[in-house]
């Protein structure tokens, strides 16, 4: 395509009306990308952007070096236009096109260097598959994210100010937290395990919103400890849950154990019960949580060499607890360690014991 050709339809696509993004892609304005921006400064840098990236089916590469590589970024005057890719696992290729770099930036001009008197800002493409991601009941936050999950960001800043917002901008942990409220209220799942997985996830995206500063380098999926939720556990024997006898609790370990990589939704309201005949095991959690069977099995393990085939004594029931991040305060901590049984307040718990499994499951919840 020559010059003139390319020049022309440029400034087709400029002087379109702008088309706002579909849900739940979204836009955000703040001062702190711009505060005196010039509408034709920034319809120039567009325009210049979209001179270089054409034609319009060209492939953008975040790996392979090449003249189509992200980010893509033109400037006019102090106007300074970046498209990036947001999320934690970017893909080696995506296709984009003329026609919606074109979109973008035009949405951002308009709804915030235009209406908001120069304010810059930037808008999302492609995050449905984020937050898609993001409602599933069985979902680990603390596990790798998909390539699927990543999205675009065209951003509208002065002076050429890289602050790639679809990694470290509040507004995408708040988008989150909201896509996961919408999704429990128009699923009309309350008390399901979906709702209450969801639940804990809108507090931890409202969490790491709060952690999170507009202009600074926490991304939206380094939540803290989040890797490490599971990392700790304890346990503890008790008598008072009785004496499973060991070929009863090894038939839970052979035959009633899933494969390791496997998980398991645990909660306040969702106590998943193994049984063979004087062997009980009961998992529960005071929270919704998500555990691998590997880390069922290792709880199981130290159980059985501590409590059920103690190097001396007789054998007896027990407990094991993983521990969550503490999010409580001084006076509530000492609350929970007052009501406990054990004075141990840690979950998720896996309990031992050749008591009735309904027993079981009351002692469990007395804990929390």
């Amino acid at each position: 395509m020559s010059g003139p050709l390319i020049q022309s339809s440029i400034s087709a696509l400029l002087n379109r009306a702008a088309v706002p993004p579909a849900y739940p892609d979204f836009h955000q304005c703040d001062p702190i990308y711009g505060e005196d921006l010039y509408e034709f400064k920034c319809r120039s840098a567009a325009a210049n952007l979209l001179l270089r990236y054409f034609p319009p089916n060209a492939y953008a590469t975040t790996i392979q070096p090449g003249s189509y590589a992200f980010p893509m970024t033109h400037s006019s005057g102090d106007c300074f236009i970046s498209i990036e890719l947001g999320g934690p696992s970017p893909p080696p290729r995506v296709a984009i096109s003329g026609s919606q770099i074109a979109n973008m930036a035009l949405w951002v001009i308009l709804e915030c260097v235009y209406r908001l008197n120069g304010e810059g800002g930037f808008v999302t493409a492609g995050i449905s598959n984020l937050m898609e991601y993001s409602v599933r009941p069985t979902v680990n936050l603390a596990n790798p994210y998909p390539m699927s999950t990543s999205f675009m960001t065209l951003t509208v800043s002065e002076n050429a100010r890289d602050m790639q917002p679809g990694d470290n901008d509040p507004a995408i942990a708040e988008a989150l937290s909201a896509y996961n409220l919408n999704r429990n209220r128009n699923k009309n799942t309350h008390n399901s395990a979906a709702a209450l997985a969801n639940e804990e996830n809108i507090k931890t995206w409202n969490d790491q919103a709060a952690r999170m500063g507009r202009g600074e380098t926490t991304s939206w999926w380094d939540i803290p400890d989040a890797a490490n939720d599971n990392d700790e556990m304890n346990y503890e024997c008790d008598a008072n849950l009785g004496s499973p006898a060991e070929v009863d609790c090894t038939q839970i370990e052979w035959n009633q154990l899933s494969p390791d990589s496997d998980t398991l939704l645990v909660g306040p309201v969702m106590t998943t019960f193994l049984h063979s005949n004087t062997c009980y095991l009961a998992i529960s959690a005071s929270k919704p949580l998500v555990l691998t069977w590997n880390e069922i099995r290792i709880a199981f393990s130290t159980l059985m060499n501590a409590c059920i085939q103690p190097p001396y004594g007789s054998p007896q029931g027990g407990r094991a607890y993983y521990r969550p991040p503490q999010r409580i305060g001084r006076r509530q901590e000492y609350r929970k360690r007052a009501g406990s049984v054990t004075g141990m307040y840690k979950f998720p718990c896996l309990a031992y014991s050749n008591r009735y499994g309904q027993h079981l499951s009351e002692k469990v919840q007395t804990l929390t």
